[in-house]
């Protein structure tokens, strides 16, 4: 694509190629994501791919997992009470629902949203579990 300098002179925008934009989108959706680790991992998470789990005594274990849907760019916020020894033998299962919406589209949210959303499973999904 070709556009004029000030001065008159064409000049050539660089179109990124799919490899920038998908190294880009990656980045993007790592500090996304470690958003959530900065958040949890005071309160004694350990991150395992796209899982954060902490034990909680008992042999049970409380894991957040943020889910990618297989449809879309979207993720899903799954906070479960388990056997400390097998992800599968749940105790307890919530999905976190904010503002009516269960799914959230991680590259249209703010910093503030992200935060908000962050805060919201902390003291709603997470905290009460730990007690």
């Amino acid at each position: 694509v070709a556009k004029k300098s000030t001065k008159g002179d064409l000049i050539e925008d660089k179109i990124p190629s799919v490899d920038e934009v998908l190294a880009v989108k990656k980045e993007r959706q790592k500090e996304f994501l470690a958003h959530f680790a900065r958040a949890l991992k005071p309160l004694g998470f350990k991150k395992k791919g796209t899982k954060w789990t902490r034990e909680l005594g008992n042999g049970r274990a409380l894991t957040f997992d943020a889910q990618k849907s297989a449809f879309s760019d979207q993720y899903y916020f799954n906070v479960t009470v388990h056997e400390a020894s097998n992800l599968y033998a749940t105790h307890s299962y919530e999905r976190v629902v904010m503002y009516g919406s269960d799914i959230y589209n991680w590259q249209l949210m703010t910093q503030d949203q992200i935060e908000n959303l962050i805060q919201y499973a902390l003291k709603n999904h997470i905290e009460p579990k730990l007690n």
